[in-house]
């Protein structure tokens, strides 16, 4: 008799454990993976946006030097800067626009 009872408690304390590893253990285990997984997403997602920002910051800054450095030259030429459609020579102009592509070509390679 005392052998049946310790087994039917055995079999209890088996089935016990059984269940609370599928009712308790998985699933807050699989929770947590889950959150895990999104605040990885999360986090990939701020830095992508910060790296973007940078990026930006990086081209406007290279655009705002690009047309001070133009401004400039327009009034060594002569011409306000304010006066619309000032335009350099060829060469010069040509040298900006190539040196305002590579700070852009670097900002890219820097920020992506």
């Amino acid at each position: 008799m005392v052998s049946k009872i310790i087994i039917a408690w055995s079999f209890f304390v088996i089935a016990l454990s059984i269940g609370y590893y599928f009712v308790i253990f998985l699933p807050t285990k699989e929770r947590l993976a889950n959150e895990l997984k999104q605040q990885q997403i999360e986090d990939q997602q701020i830095l992508d946006r910060k790296h973007f920002e940078q990026l930006q910051a990086c081209i406007d800054t290279a655009n705002e030097n690009t047309r001070a450095r133009w401004d400039l030259n327009c009034l060594d030429y002569g011409k306000d800067k304010k006066e619309a459609g000032c335009t350099l020579p060829g060469a010069i102009a040509d040298v900006f626009t190539k040196e305002n592509t590579d700070a852009q070509e670097l900002c890219i390679k820097k920020y992506k």
